[in-house]
């Protein structure tokens, strides 16, 4: 059925959630978990958080529009709601009119926790519109998402939002007749399976199972038992030399890794992970901590710290040497002077042959009469 043709069956007006429900799942109990007030609706279950239906005006006798879902949060007292269109339908929200017409309220309309204006900082209360202006329209969505705070006990809950009718610019915000909401009863008292990391599971409420645990629910059980059992761990080696108890997966997976040493294999009392050392350039001298398998020729291994006094010999300087011959070589300052070279200038290069040493014919005596 087309937009244009549910909106001649509808009376304008907007929708709130239905006074009996439907056949959902869970009410007048929500279920006991956490959300992202994000857009993203991933990390909901539309089976199992299915809370009740949503008709035009809250009027049952009118076709379905959306459908709500209800997670509620014992540890943070945070219940999160979320809001689908039905197939077809378009959420619709006019920017230009400063009422908010997509809200949640408790036990009165005019008691509204959250709607449209309330933000998203990641501290209840928080909204957020699902695939806004997904076809181009900033008007259109598809619902929202929204988490407010709320204490355990019995309420009234109404859920209201607009869409788009095809015609006009939106319905009207009319909540509908009749206004009594639909029963929520919120109990934290109520026992579930609480699965540790490590496969045990334990019957607590949703409150005391703490992170990194995960509470499966009120009314689950320990047995047979629901926890995954985890997968083996061993020592997983990193770049720095560090050893840490991991799963071959999460080793393979974790930045810097060098290898899995295999299931069961411990890191301590002896570390068993390649340590990292001084691995010296011979052409500079500079000193790099590398593993000792990385410091390949022409590099050389020496192994502890690079600091802070540099364990790497400098090489030799070097410089131009010039010969009598006229020739110039860069050479060590001690190969010149055994050469018989001279004008060693440290650091120079080459750029031209030296000029050749003048020299004159004498005798020996001639030479002994001059330093006499």
């Amino acid at each position: 059925m087309s937009i244009l043709k549910l909106s001649k069956l509808l009376a304008l007006g907007g929708m709130i959630l239905s006074l009996a429900g439907g056949a959902m799942a869970t009410p007048p109990s929500p279920t006991y978990g956490t959300a992202v007030v994000d857009g993203a609706y991933l990390e909901w279950d539309l089976v199992v958080d299915r809370f009740a239906d949503m008709h035009e005006a809250g009027d049952q006798t009118h076709p379905l529009i959306s459908k709500a879902y209800l997670r509620y949060d014992c540890r943070t007292s945070t219940a999160f709601v979320l809001v689908l269109t039905e197939p077809g339908v378009i959420g619709y929200h006019d920017s230009s009119v400063p009422a908010a017409t997509s809200w949640v309220a408790i036990d009165r309309i005019s008691r509204k926790r959250v709607n449209e204006d309330s933000g998203n900082d990641g501290v209840p209360p928080d909204f957020a519109f699902v695939d806004p202006a997904f076809d181009g329209d900033p008007n259109h969505n598809h619902g929202f998402e929204a988490s407010f705070a709320l204490a355990p006990g019995s309420y009234l809950i109404f859920i209201h939002t607009k869409f788009w009718n095809g015609v006009s610019g939106g319905t009207t915000a009319t909540i509908g007749s009749p206004q009594s909401g639909v029963e929520l009863v919120i109990d934290c008292t109520l026992l579930g399976a609480c699965c540790a990391p490590t496969g045990n599971c334990t019957l607590t409420t949703m409150t005391d199972c703490l992170p990194p645990n995960r509470w499966d629910g009120a009314g689950t059980i320990c047995a047979p038992n629901p926890c995954p059992t985890p997968p083996p761990v061993g020592g997983c080696c990193f770049e720095d030399g560090h050893c840490e108890l991991l799963s071959q997966e999460q080793c393979l997976a974790a930045p810097e890794h060098v290898s899995w040493l295999g299931e069961a294999v411990p890191c301590w009392p002896d570390n068993p992970c390649p340590q990292p050392g001084a691995c010296c350039d011979l052409a500079t001298g500079a000193c790099s901590f590398l593993l000792q398998n990385e410091c390949e020729e022409p590099l050389e291994w020496l192994g502890g710290e690079c600091g802070p006094v540099n364990p790497c010999s400098l090489p030799p300087r070097t410089g131009a040497c010039c010969y009598t011959s006229g020739t110039c070589s860069v050479v060590t300052e001690e190969d010149c002077q055994a050469a018989g070279g001279f004008l060693w200038s440290l650091g120079e290069d080459c750029v031209d042959d030296c000029p050749p040493v003048s020299t004159r014919s004498t005798t020996w005596g001639k030479l002994k009469a001059v330093y006499r």
